[in-house]
């Protein structure tokens, strides 16, 4: 008998290896039992008892098959000897189909029982996180059947165990279970607490971690299913693969934010970039198939922690203190996941690591992660202990030095312009308590600039760029005013956007700036007269020559009377010898007065060509014979701004300097005199040329007047001196050595540019340039040369007898009647008596005794429309520009013609 059942045996392939169950009997892991084989035929029960099948045994404690589409048949022989049903319990809860061949006591006949994550949570038998089948008690031996299929990893650890074991074996593994959840429950709440606290980002990334992980494990060990989505096979089918790429993009980020990898390891931020890019594509897809997200998550996987390793590795070698805790956190987790795979592969046999190594190594991972964020409070707490300290030392640096310093200075806010904060010296610098200034603006210190007419400047130019500083003059409590210079630049003070203001007394400076311009103005007028002085042996032979044609024909005229010889031919002669002799001296006297004066026009439009022909004309005038003056007029206007006395300096200065050149500064033995050659050119400032004058704009048109003579030029070594002051070519007596250096100062004054260049014995060049105007130049106003018959009384006031008949016997020429007064209190006297009756008033600025400007304000008081004509040998210098600002309407110079003051007459009476 017992040769008959070993034959049916080998027979039908069955191996005496029995799981063999008694009373006493612990559960029983049954891996190294099963045999299995590959099914590619799709075969049924029936087939598979067949003596044609290959079985084979693994011998390991775990089936591993990895990724596979293929169906798997397995069988196992149990004998049991118990009082008790078994349980199978198939601990992979990722299996799509299962079917549990029973034996139904029948010959050869079995009962199939279905299982598998494709079914609702409640068809399963025995409700269990795992597939767990009741595999009820018989006698004797009993060959049991599975069939089960997969697209998921397929890995197997079934364990027999009877009815009674099911609470120890509860007892074993769920107190673990709901320990890691338990922990990681509490490492997602602390860490929520900390960001509803701080509000950083980094936060949410652990916590996404965390929470990944918890749903990973429940969907991995089937809790998921059981008590979260029981009635949805579909999302069972994904939940794992989407829980894990979301751990994989919460890693992700976490590294780049503790790490801040954006900022110090910019390859290891886009290193990491390419993965979490790969995790929210299999997130997407595991939404809609979780087999292929499943699978591309685990070789994503492959990327993603050897990556994340190096890269904490190598910011940990660099000194990075959050990475140390990211080294420890990996290095754990790699053993238990490396512990994990042998097992899974056979190679190591299971024990606690290999069997909670995922949950051990994702609970240390979370818990160190969350160790390097508390570190980081630590850290930033040590900081931020240590910033206070700073920012209170620094508190008081800032209050010494913004209370200790010399100038003013202003905290403003930039809306309202008020201000917010003021340093001791501002207070004193507006002799006011710091109460007084906080919460007004400057603008209620300041007073308007009169001169200008304008408005204090506000302060938010400042706020929009750099502003250029600008003075003002302010008034302190005292009602005593000052002068500042304000800049101010915007300034973040704790969080809010301020400008400091920064207020300079310059009063001081001012005061300086003005002696040093009247100096100036002294020194260009000294250096005027010297030019004249220079000038005078010319200009008084002119003038002697000028005085032989008066004095000669004067002297005819006297002889023809006495002898009453009346040839009026010969008289015409004369007459017309001493006017254009009188008429010459008046202009050479007038060009004189116009370049000596003091006082310097506004900066108005000139026109270069009329600064030439003034200047050659005082310069033919006074220069010797032998220097022969040639020019050469711009075709156009020639228009350029600044002051018209000050073109004409410069010009002259040039010009005397080339005189000397080629007269008093030859050798003995050389011929005196040359030629200077004056001309204007037009040219642009392109690239070469900025190149070679810095200080010029380039694109801009510049007016070239250049000043050339054939003299004895200058040595190489003391052109780069000549326009230093007081230093001169020329012997003592010939030069103070100022003329150059007040040329230099001009041009720089406007904006020009001055070059020189010179050949020994051959001559030197000036070039000056000076940028063009758009504007036209000024002109005076032409009077009409029409002479009519007049009418009405005018009074005559001036302290020059021959200057009263002449004029009063031109205006009865002219059909005037006339008054005369030889100084200003009978002019007055004169006037209240007559007042109704004059008709205009000649009135000569320069008087003893009492002024012309004193004359007519007396004059307006009697009477605020008098006419008044304004009369002066000097020009129309200071004195006569103040009288003429209080009301007088005209000017005549002196000496003038019958034709200038009936003119004067006719434009005054017309008015």
């Amino acid at each position: 008998m017992k040769i008959l059942l070993i034959s049916l045996m080998l027979f039908s392939g069955i191996n005496e290896n029995i799981i063999v169950i008694n009373n006493d009997t612990s559960p029983v892991k049954i891996t190294k039992y099963i045999e299995y084989f590959e099914d590619t035929s799709n075969a049924g029960i029936d087939n598979i008892q067949g003596n044609d099948i290959k079985w084979q045994r693994s011998g390991k404690n775990t089936l591993n098959f990895g990724f596979t589409h293929s169906v798997y048949w397995f069988r196992f022989t149990v004998e049991n000897n118990s009082d008790s049903d078994l349980l199978l319990d198939i601990n992979n809860t990722t299996l799509n189909s299962i079917e549990f061949y029973l034996p139904s006591g029948k010959e050869a006949g079995y009962t199939v029982r279905h299982a598998g994550d494709k079914y609702p949570f409640y068809h399963r038998q025995i409700k269990d996180k795992n597939f767990v089948f009741l595999i009820p008690r018989r006698s004797g031996r009993q060959v049991y059947y599975l069939r089960m299929s997969t697209t998921y990893t397929f890995v197997l650890s079934p364990e027999i165990f009877m009815v009674k074991d099911v609470i120890e074996r509860d007892n074993r593994s769920i107190p673990g279970f709901w320990l890691y959840y338990g922990i990681m429950a509490a490492l997602l709440l602390y860490n929520l607490f900390i960001f509803i606290s701080l509000r950083e980002k980094v936060y949410l990334s652990l916590m996404t971690i965390i929470a990944s992980w918890l749903l990973s494990q429940f969907a991995a060990n089937g809790y998921g299913f059981m008590y979260l989505w029981p009635d949805s096979p579909r999302i069972q089918h994904s939940a794992h693969a989407f829980a894990t790429t979301m751990i994989g993009l919460g890693i992700g980020t976490y590294i780049q934010q503790l790490l801040e990898t954006r900022k110090n390891f910019r390859v290891i931020h886009r290193l990491i970039w390419v993965y979490m890019i790969m995790f929210m594509f299999i997130a997407v897809a595991a939404i809609f198939t979780g087999e292929w997200a499943t699978r591309y998550t685990t070789l994503c996987m492959l990327y993603a922690t050897p990556v994340s390793f190096i890269s904490v590795t190598y910011a940990m070698a660099k000194g990075n203190r959050p990475a140390r805790f990211l080294f420890i956190a990996y290095s754990v987790d790699f053993v238990t996941k490396v512990l994990t795979a042998l097992s899974l592969h056979g190679v190591v046999d299971n024990y606690f690591l290999t069997v909670w190594g995922i949950k051990v190594g994702s609970a240390w991972f979370a818990i160190m992660l969350s160790l390097a964020l508390a570190d980081r409070i630590n850290t930033f707490r040590l900081s931020l202990i240590e910033s206070n300290r700073k920012l209170e030392i620094s508190e008081e640096t800032y209050r010494s030095i913004f209370n200790g310093t010399g100038e003013g200075i202003f905290i403003i806010d930039i809306d309202s312009e008020k201000i917010i904060d003021a340093n001791h010296t501002g207070c004193s610098m507006f002799m006011a308590d710091h109460e007084e200034i906080t919460g007004r603006t400057l603008e209620e210190f300041a007073l308007p600039d009169r001169a200008m007419l304008k408005s204090f400047p506000g302060l938010q130019r400042f706020s929009r760029g750099n502003a250029a500083p600008f003075e003002w003059e302010f008034k302190r409590n005292t009602d005593t005013t000052f002068w500042v210079e304000i800049s101010a630049n915007p300034v973040v003070i704790r969080g809010e956007k301020r400008l400091m203001a920064i207020v300079r007394d310059i009063s001081e400076r001012r005061r300086f700036e003005n002696e040093r311009e009247q100096m100036q103005q002294q020194l260009i007028h000294s250096q005027k007269m010297e030019s004249v002085g220079t000038l005078a042996g010319g200009i008084a032979h002119d003038f002697n020559n000028i005085l032989a044609g008066i004095l000669g024909g004067s002297s005819m005229l006297e002889i023809y009377a006495e002898k009453k010889q009346f040839d009026e031919p010969v008289v015409k002669k004369y007459i017309s010898m001493i006017k254009a002799s009188s008429l010459r001296a008046t202009d050479m006297i007038r060009q004189l007065l116009t370049f000596t004066r003091k006082d310097e026009l506004a900066a108005v439009p000139v026109d270069l060509n009329e600064i030439i022909s003034h200047v050659v004309q005082i310069c033919e005038n006074s220069f010797p014979k032998s220097v022969e003056i040639n020019t050469s007029h711009h075709d156009g206007p020639a228009i350029v701004r600044g002051e018209r006395g000050s073109f004409e300096q410069v010009l002259l200065n040039l010009c005397v300097n080339a005189s000397h050149a080629m007269t008093i500064m030859r050798g003995k033995n050389e011929h005196e005199g040359g030629v200077l050659s004056i001309g204007i050119d037009e040219i642009t400032a392109d690239r070469k040329f900025h190149v070679l004058h810095r200080e010029s704009i380039e694109g801009k048109m510049y007016y070239a007047l250049n000043v050339n003579d054939t003299g004895v030029g200058i040595l190489d070594n003391k052109i780069s001196k000549i326009f230093d002051p007081f230093f001169t070519t020329k012997e003592k007596h010939e030069g103070s050595g100022l003329g150059l250096s007040i040329v230099y100062n001009i041009v720089k004054k406007h904006e020009g540019i001055i070059d020189v260049s010179s050949t020994l014995h051959k001559g030197s060049t000036f070039t000056v340039y000076l940028p063009s105007d758009k504007m036209e130049p000024v002109k005076q106003k032409e009077v009409s040369s029409e002479i009519k018959p007049g009418k009405g009384l005018v009074l005559v006031i001036d302290d020059e007898e021959a200057v009263r008949e002449t004029a009063c016997d031109m205006l009865k020429e002219a059909g005037y009647s006339t008054l005369q007064a030889y100084d200003g209190p009978s002019g007055i006297d004169m006037y209240r008596k007559n007042a109704d009756m004059i008709s205009a008033v000649i009135l000569d600025i320069s008087m003893p005794g009492m002024s012309g400007k004193d004359v007519y304000i007396d004059l307006k008081a009697i009477r605020p429309d008098v006419k008044v004509v304004i009369s002066s040998g000097y020009g129309l210098d200071d004195r006569v520009k103040k009288t003429m600002n209080l009301g007088a309407s005209f000017f005549l110079q002196k000496p003038y013609t019958y034709e200038k003051i009936t003119q004067a007459m006719q434009g005054l009476l017309n008015l």
